[in-house]
């Protein structure tokens, strides 16, 4: 049974033209904007091109050098991305020196695929100007977000937060319940973080007992059990973090990243990382987080079929990502470590303050609305202002250009010290044009 929320402008944007419900045309005006605003944080992987790390050195490799059904079902770091592969396996058939720009395009219509959920969803808040363009507006700002950016092998990230906006929206009954069984399905079988969702997804069904919830959950933890028994390997990664740990890095990727522009945000968090790097292991940030995490969860809890309790609920299980990150763990306290662990939380975290501010009234809109305000100027003055990591790199075609003349030439690739080796017809595998 679909709810019915109240929807309150929020304090400070007038309620007439902004209150009413953005027309077809304007809603692909909002997506071309919101594409135009992904591309323009690293502009370079659209004008030039550019792979990723395993995006070129293990991906794009694989769908060069196997056969077209071993590169797109092969398993890297324990599981099988079939996003990544696909791209990879779309680059190959083209000319090398344009490869790339063929995995940015796929990630670029992934990326987009949150703002599409957001501009069709018929749940009561979302169908007004504001609220459409505030959604977009935060999913296209997230801090410290640049390895996500663009890439095919990070377009899992994306599809998780896909997977958080459907669980916290109104189902649908029209045409559109179609694409969202698509999205949960590909989530399923490229997104790994997206599975700890799994949990509310049926206790969602089981809450609201209705046909298309029921279908959403069963095409979502069916493609999670394909993955489990035929691809999964999970002694390739390991889990556990120190809760000490762990509260710094809640505090660090959730209040002080977001809330301060870069500069800031990084003399604090070198500061609170420099103690744990020492040995110290002080519980006060996981205090700090759990008390707000808390509070916020007791005044969602008011409407328990409403979409600020699912976003919140989506943002808080998706931190046990930390948990089973690759890598040091310590390296998570940087500020641009990790990022791509920081990013689905956040965006759910800011999904919940939207619809807060929509759903209700008084001070609890106020405060929503001041905090999602906050954080999308501070990250605004950081886009603006800060000259961000991993937004430049080698320049691809002057690579291919000297693997031409040399065979045995690494093709240089984004971020500096990754490179990708391509062997040249004949060899054993599969032509690919170059």
């Amino acid at each position: 049974m679909q709810h019915v929320e109240v929807i309150s402008c929020p304090p400070t944007i007038s309620a007439s033209w902004w209150s009413k419900r953005p027309s077809l045309s304007e809603k692909l005006c909002y997506l071309l904007l919101f594409a135009g605003l992904i591309i323009v944080r690293i502009p370079h992987a659209i004008l030039h091109g550019r792979f990723w790390a395993e995006e070129g050195s293990i991906f794009f490799a694989n769908a060069w050098h196997l056969t077209w059904s071993e590169a797109l079902f092969a398993v890297h770091t324990g599981y099988l991305n079939l996003t990544a592969n696909a791209a990879g396996l779309l680059a190959s058939c083209f000319p090398l020196a344009q490869a790339p720009l063929a995995t940015a395009a796929i990630a670029l219509l992934i990326h987009l695929v949150p703002a599409i959920l957001i501009l069709t969803s018929r749940t009561p808040w979302t169908q007004h100007r504001w609220t459409a363009f505030a959604a977009l507006l935060a999913l296209a700002l997230p801090p410290a977000a640049q390895e996500t950016w663009l890439n095919s092998i990070n377009s899992q990230h994306h599809l998780a937060i896909a997977v958080g906006i459907i669980l916290a929206l109104d189902t649908e009954r029209t045409r559109v319940r179609f694409f969202h069984y698509a999205v949960l399905l590909l989530a399923a079988l490229s997104a790994p973080a997206a599975w700890f969702l799994s949990p509310l997804l049926i206790l969602r069904a089981l809450q609201e007992r209705s046909p298309q919830r029921t279908i959403q959950t069963l095409i979502f933890v069916g493609g999670i059990a394909v993955e489990l028994a035929l691809f999964f390997q999970p002694g390739e990664r390991t889990f556990g973090m120190p809760i000490s740990v762990f509260g710094g890095v809640l505090l660090i990727k959730h209040i002080l990243l977001p809330m301060l522009d870069a500069e800031r945000a990084i003399s604090l968090i070198e500061g609170l990382r420099s103690r744990y790097m020492v040995g110290e292991r002080p519980l006060w940030p996981l205090l700090i987080v759990a008390a707000l995490y808390g509070v916020s969860l007791l005044a969602a809890l008011r409407r328990p079929t409403s979409s600020p309790l699912w976003f919140l609920l989506g943002a808080g299980i998706l931190t046990a990502s930390y948990v089973s990150a690759l890598g040091d763990k310590m390296g998570l306290l940087e500020y641009v470590g990790g990022g791509r662990y920081q990013l689905v939380p956040h965006a759910l975290i800011m999904m919940a303050l939207l619809s807060f501010s929509a759903t209700e009234t008084g001070l609890r809109s106020y405060l929503a609305a001041g905090l999602f305000g906050w954080i999308i100027a501070a990250q605004t003055a950081t886009l603006l202002l800060w000259n961000a990591p991993y937004t430049t790199g080698a320049d691809w075609r002057s690579e291919v250009e000297a693997w031409q003349r040399d065979s045995t030439h690494q093709l240089r690739i984004w971020p500096d010290g990754w490179a990708v080796a391509l062997e040249k017809p004949p060899f054993s595998g599969t032509y690919r044009a170059y």
